[in-house]
């Protein structure tokens, strides 16, 4: 996996310095794939792990007291994780006993609260036709741009 920085358009690495911790940006680096960063944890409560950094010393990113730089130094493993994840979009509604989870098989008891979707307009598909008192739609087949609806 590898960290990118909206804000500075670039991504964070590993990499040798002469102070602080060894991060910097790609651009400053003569490396070419900045996927050396594994997540462990439950979302939205993350530790992240260095795999360029577990070669030389302990490959955990933690919180820890400088002098100079930025308060982050390399550790082991934190027991529970040490970052939290806050998404810039508002959060989705969690589903519910019975509500449908990418994943699964079927569902069951209700429509599912957690997707958001979108009729895009274009013909071949009428979508009320499928909304009836008897059945509402359900969706299969779901990727990222695509699902059924029967």
């Amino acid at each position: 996996m590898a960290l990118w920085n909206r804000t500075a358009q670039d991504f964070v690495v590993y990499e040798k310095r002469d102070y602080g911790i060894n991060l910097r940006w790609l651009k400053d680096t003569k490396r070419n794939d900045p996927h050396d960063w594994r997540i462990e944890g439950v979302f939205p409560n993350i530790r992240l792990k260095n795999l360029t950094a577990e070669k030389k010393h302990d490959a955990y990113v933690l919180y820890g007291k400088r002098d100079y730089g930025i308060n982050l130094v390399w550790g082991k493993k934190p027991n529970p994780c040490n970052f939290y994840v806050e998404t810039m979009a508002a959060t989705a509604p969690q589903p519910g006993p019975g509500d449908y989870t990418p994943g699964e098989a079927v569902f069951t008891a209700s429509r599912p609260r957690s997707w958001m979707v979108e009729w895009d307009g274009r013909e071949g598909l009428d979508f009320d036709a499928y909304n009836t008192v008897m059945h509402a739609p359900s969706i299969q087949d779901v990727t990222r741009t695509t699902a059924t609806v029967i």
